[in-house]
């Protein structure tokens, strides 16, 4: 209808030539007021929609919004002169006025921030009320004195000085904040005009020592600087003149130990510490941190406060002390009060949107960045006393070559420990399946048996395991037990249950927490750990229980978290005393007659568990499983040499727990990290000769002695 009836009796009506589009005003939408009127607006609307909160998008607001101020003045102010503008009674009111907006602010200010508290008689509520006296008076006075000059003002500048007053008072508060956000804030986050940034300590403490060790060591930047992924913003720039930085990304290596210095980020710090070992010294610093994202919690309840809770506690600008710690945010950039508010802690040391790194200085160079008077003073940094030694064991057998875990036959997932069977097979202790897997001496998968579970037959990630003639024994760790299997898998009986000494009258004979390692006696014993209850328990192997030996303590005898045992060629029982950090020594009769300290196993995780093994010459093999390696020691605790490393090569590890030695002293390892079980060629030359008749110390410490008597046994059921 419009198009073919009522546009054209318009046109005729009005005799227009160009049409009925001839009545608009073109100018009134597509001069540059308007469009630049648009351009605010729409870049608003645009922005707000799409939720981008990077502070470098407000320029798409400040530059329409600037462009909008210069023509508005220029309106207000073409048709003034500048004797106009700065007459007596124009400068005069244009002071009284800012003045007054000032002295209002501070009568106002008070009671919107809750500040004015009638009845308390604290110092600073009675501060406030003379503060806020004090400014209503000098508000009341200036009002006054405006008035008479304002009505002195010539009428055509009235409107103008009170605008330009404004703008006055603006541009001293802008100028303000950019002083703030410029120089004193600079580096820090408590400012929203940035988004990531530096921290200063990048500058001021990581790139500085840097440059002094550099200095020092080579009188250049010429320092080997190895640095990762996670850093790489902004260490990419701040290393540009450093001719030997090397960039690793996210594949760390045995390499890293060329460089002297390394930085790390948070991201990669469990990827990098397990090459480093004890060779370097950390330090931890905040190198990228972020304005507070509070705003991403915004909604009407955290405006206007949840009418669901009480008035006093309800949250939201209804709150005084919300609006006190949001003015404290916006004026001084001081977050204290809105962390007292809403919980939390915001000053620079404790920042919550922070990224971390390491810097890892060297050991063997870490004395030169201190000095104390005229010399250099030594940093008192932890030597490795195992440091040197290294051995070259040949690898010759991988049980799951592939290193991925799985629940196939062959497959293996975190193996904690193995046994040698006496023709020659394999029996792993595949913990993170809940099974037996029994290999052939060639490495071929021959049968499983167990799964997870309670019943008799099942398993909870078992961690010790030996193996005689007809039987295999198992130390079901979280089972809490020990079972009996045949050679084939059958279940047989299981041996004790969950308990302490503490609930029992019997010396708690037969109560196990966590047993972790077994190990075969003569006189068809076995010997086991209780790691949790700190002894050893003996039975036999029918599961009659014999003896406990040990308790909890640090004296010879005493045990804290025992792991590992094994038995010598000369009856001799070596005990990984783990959180001692020792190797104790037992008789064959379990009298304890020596110990030595083992420098590792300082963590205490659940996988942080040393076993040990020893060859046909009573050399002593011990599992450091967080340092990725194994210590030999001789029968007296004398240190011999170290192999492995952090890796996934067939000569390192991923987590060495486990270690068993067969009768021609293959070394074999429970590498569970990597979820394979690694098989070395003997290490050492010919056994030692020992004497069948060893004569022990008189000062040995003898074990406790119970009763002997079946105890906690659980025979498996007669078959039909």
């Amino acid at each position: 209808y419009w198009f073919m009836v009522r546009r054209r009796q318009i046109r005729e009506e009005y005799e227009l030539e160009k049409g009925v589009w001839s009545l608009f005003d073109s100018s009134s939408l597509l001069d540059f007021v308007p469009f630049v009127t648009w351009w605010l607006l729409l870049t608003w609307v645009a922005y707000t929609y799409a939720g981008e909160k990077m502070p470098w998008l407000s320029f798409h607001f400040v530059i329409p919004m600037a462009f909008l101020a210069g023509w508005y003045f220029n309106e207000k102010l073409a048709h003034l002169s500048v004797s106009d503008l700065f007459s007596r009674n124009a400068v005069i009111l244009w002071g009284l006025t800012l003045l007054l907006m000032i002295a209002l602010a501070f009568v106002v200010g008070p009671l919107l921030l809750g500040q004015i508290q009638l009845g308390n008689q604290e110092t600073a509520a009675l501060t406030g009320i003379g503060r806020f006296l004090g400014s209503l008076l000098l508000a009341i006075g200036v009002i006054f004195l405006w008035q008479r000059y304002f009505k002195r003002t010539a009428v055509s500048i009235r409107q103008t000085i009170i605008i330009l007053s404004i703008f006055t008072l603006l541009s001293l508060l802008t100028i303000r904040f950019t002083y703030m956000s410029s120089f004193p804030n600079a580096d820090y986050t408590n400012e929203f005009m940035v988004y990531a940034h530096g921290a200063p300590a990048t500058k001021d403490v990581v790139m500085e020592q840097i440059e002094e060790l550099s200095m020092r060591l080579n009188g250049d930047k010429s320092i080997k600087v190895a640095f990762d992924s996670d850093v790489s913003w902004p260490f990419t720039w701040y290393l540009r003149d450093y001719p030997n930085r090397v960039f690793f990304g996210e594949n760390p290596s045995q390499s890293l130990n060329e460089s002297p210095v390394i930085i790390v980020g948070n991201k990669n710090w469990d990827k990098v510490e397990p090459y480093l070992g004890n060779n370097y010294q950390q330090t931890q610093h905040t190198f990228l941190w972020w304005p507070m994202e509070e705003y991403r919690q915004i909604n009407m309840n955290a405006i206007l406060g949840n009418p669901q809770t009480p008035a006093e506690e309800r949250r939201g600008i209804m709150n005084a002390n919300v609006r006190q710690a949001l003015w404290d945010i916006f004026f001084y950039r001081d977050y204290q009060k809105y962390g007292e508010t809403f919980g939390g802690t915001f000053t620079a040391g404790e920042w919550p949107l922070r990224h971390e790194l390491r810097m890892y200085v060297r050991n063997d160079v870490l004395p030169t960045m201190w000095d104390y008077g005229v010399g250099a003073v030594a940093a008192g940094g932890f030597e490795d006393p195992y440091a040197e030694g290294e051995l070259t064991p040949i690898n010759n057998l991988v049980l799951n070559a592939s290193m991925n875990p799985g629940t196939e036959l062959g497959q293996l997932s975190a193996p904690r420990n193995l046994a040698i069977g006496t023709d020659g097979r394999i029996y792993v202790a595949d913990s993170g399946n809940h099974r037996i897997q029994v290999f052939d001496v060639d490495g071929t998968p021959i049968n499983v048996f167990g799964s997870f579970g309670t019943d008799t037959g099942q398993f909870n990630e078992p961690w010790g395991i030996a193996v005689d003639d007809e039987y295999i024994y198992v130390a079901d760790t979280w089972n809490h037990r020990i079972q009996k299997f045949t050679l084939d898998g059958d279940f047989v009986a299981s041996f004790g249950v969950s308990g302490s000494p503490a609930e029992d009258n019997n010396n708690g004979l037969g109560l196990f927490f966590g047993p972790r390692s077994i190990t075969l006696l003569a006189d068809n014993q076995l010997l086991v750990t209780d790691t949790g209850n700190h002894r050893m328990q003996l039975l036999d192997r029918n599961g009659n229980f014999v003896q406990q030996v040990g308790s909890f303590g640090n004296q010879l005898g005493q045990m804290n978290e025992p792991v590992g045992i094994s038995q010598g060629p000369d009856g001799s029982v070596f005990l990984a005393d783990t959180w001692n950090a020792r190797i104790q020594q037992f008789t064959p009769e379990l009298f304890a007659i020596n110990e030595w300290p083992v420098a590792a196993w300082e963590g205490t995780s659940i996988n942080n568990k040393p076993y040990t093994a020893v060859d046909s010459a009573g050399r002593v093999y011990v599992t450091d499983p967080e340092g990725f390696r194994v210590l030999v020691f001789n029968p007296n605790g004398t240190y011999l040499g170290r192999f492995g490393n952090f890796g996934t090569d067939a000569n390192n590890f991923g987590l060495p727990n486990g270690i068993t030695i067969d009768a021609q002293d293959n070394v074999y390892i429970a590498d569970s990290g990597n979820n394979r079980i690694l098989k070395f060629a003997p290490i050492f030359g010919p056994a030692l000769d020992f004497d069948a008749d060893a004569v022990f110390p008189d000062d040995s410490v003898a074990p406790d002695t119970s009763s002997e008597g079946d105890t906690a046994v659980e025979e498996a059921a007669p078959s039909e």
